[in-house]
């Protein structure tokens, strides 16, 4: 099945609020959804150096007096100044997973705000935060120390094991780290679904680095898919929706094309042999008397009736054999 779900009418924005902006990324979460049911993935795993959880809200949503919840941590000292509070913060953010850290930096969040109900359709998002609304519960932020230490355990070892990976492209102070793993990965798991997103290139260039960047690291250009981070926003994130739809089907899309590329000789020979065989009272009407009534030259209509043979045989024998479908 090609993964295709249209995307849903967006609902009117609420009155006083941004016009549009929550309705778009609840459409694309929509979206993302079904495409991600569509093609069986079940996790989304972005590499980012950013990827982590900051402690600066945490931070800010102590020194503000607001109780947050940190596992095994109880309360900070009484009356502790920035430095202190900052060395307790440290100390204990060492000792939790990654994904008590998001639970700590989201319910901190909500608390700076001062809105329980603050979701990713609150304005000045980062381009994380978008992305984690949108993939809902299937997205693992991952640091490129994480990605090194526990990929295997991320990616699972069946065939794909239904992940998708998206890597930044500037990771651990390499301007094109991501291209790095990604292309370490294909070696490793050529059936892996992976892509680059990235802040360094603009939204308008994303075909001409994505080319560069297929040949500087010896990549097939039809293998490799950059998205920019500009599409990580509420207005922009149907574009990064593009990509993954793209992502999804493109395993899916290079089969059927190089099968039909594969067949359309032996197709091709079919046809010629059929016209071959023509009456040439039936050829004499169709390429003399219909071009000169149609004004069109004699051969186009040769052509024309030619593609019609090999398109009939290429149909019927792909019936016949089994051949790939789109649908």
């Amino acid at each position: 099945m090609v993964a295709n779900p249209e995307a849903p009418e967006p609902p009117a924005a609420a009155a006083g609020g941004p016009p549009d902006t929550p309705s778009r990324l609840d459409a694309a979460r929509e979206v993302t959804a079904a495409l991600l049911n569509a093609i069986e993935i079940t996790r989304v795993i972005l590499v980012d150096d950013q990827a982590g959880p900051r402690q600066e809200p945490v931070r800010t949503a102590l020194a503000a007096g607001k109780t947050i919840d940190i596992p095994g941590a109880g309360t900070p000292p009484a009356d502790a100044s920035v430095v202190e509070l900052s060395d307790w913060l440290r100390e204990h953010w060492e000792e939790l997973d990654s994904n008590q850290r998001r639970a700590v930096y989201s319910e901190a969040l909500r608390a700076v705000a001062d809105d329980p109900t603050y979701t990713a359709t609150d304005p000045e998002l980062p381009s994380f935060e978008v992305l984690s609304y949108v993939m809902a519960d299937r997205l693992a932020m991952v640091t490129p120390d994480e990605w090194a230490d526990e990929q295997d355990e991320l990616i699972g070892d069946g065939p794909d094991d239904g992940v998708l990976v998206l890597f930044d492209l500037v990771l651990g102070g390499e301007r094109e780290g991501g291209m790095n793993l990604l292309r370490d990965l294909r070696s490793r798991r050529p059936e892996m679904l992976g892509a680059i997103i990235t802040s360094s290139v603009d939204a308008n260039r994303e075909l001409e680095t994505q080319a560069r960047l297929a040949k500087d690291h010896d990549v097939a250009p039809d293998s490799l898919l950059l998205s920019s981070k500009e599409h990580l926003t509420r207005e922009g994130c149907m574009r990064f929706v593009d990509l993954l739809r793209i992502t999804a089907n493109s395993r899916r899309l290079h089969a059927l094309r190089d099968h039909v590329a594969e067949t359309a000789e032996h197709y091709g020979q079919q046809a010629r042999r059929r016209l071959a065989e023509f009456d040439d009272r039936v050829l004499e009407d169709i390429v003399f008397r219909s071009s000169h009534v149609e004004g069109a030259w004699e051969v186009d209509s040769l052509l024309r009736v030619l593609n019609i043979l090999q398109r009939e045989a290429s149909r019927t024998g792909q019936l016949d054999r089994g051949g790939p479908s789109a649908a």
